[in-house]
């Protein structure tokens, strides 16, 4: 399915991912397969994201990936690149809106609060005064051996700055 490469691309679309392999970022050859997120707690999605990852470089013979992500797929890649050695795999991380300072997109409380966070745990995680958040900053959500891009303009709403 891949072409051999020494980096692949992942890129992810809002809650999708897709891996590109060589060369990155070109219109020319470029492959994709699918990585989904439906709400799971973030360490949860960091950890299929890592297998995910292997499978990629594993079949296309790659070193390391870029990856491109949205919202809530900015906490997952940068869980995953701090936290799971997930920054060995790693060349590039380009983020688009990211949550570093999380989101209050989900407004209110009491019961229709705590209904939202039932069926989807990572939104209590993209709280900007959850542990998870608090985590993040404390470790920083960067690691120097990767290079980062952050894409972020005054449209993004729910992202705080």
């Amino acid at each position: 399915m891949f072409s051999s490469s020494s980096r692949a691309a992942i890129r992810r679309v809002h809650s999708a991912v897709a891996a590109s392999i060589s060369p990155p970022f070109t219109t020319t050859s470029a492959r994709f397969a699918s990585f989904l997120i439906h709400g799971d707690a973030i360490d949860r999605s960091a950890h299929q994201l890592s297998a995910f990852v292997d499978e990629v470089l594993a079949e296309s013979g790659a070193e390391k990936v870029d990856v491109l992500g949205h919202s809530l797929g900015t906490l997952v890649a940068a869980y995953w690149i701090r936290f799971l050695e997930g920054a060995a795999k790693v060349d590039r991380n380009v983020s688009l809106a990211p949550l570093w300072h999380g989101t209050d997109l989900i407004k209110g409380g009491g019961l229709v609060r705590d209904a939202q966070y039932a069926v989807c745990p990572a939104c209590s995680e993209m709280h900007p005064d959850s542990d998870f958040i608090d985590r993040l900053h404390t470790a920083g959500p960067f690691v120097d051996s990767v290079a980062y891009t952050n894409i972020l303009t005054e449209r993004d709403t729910h992202t705080r700055r």
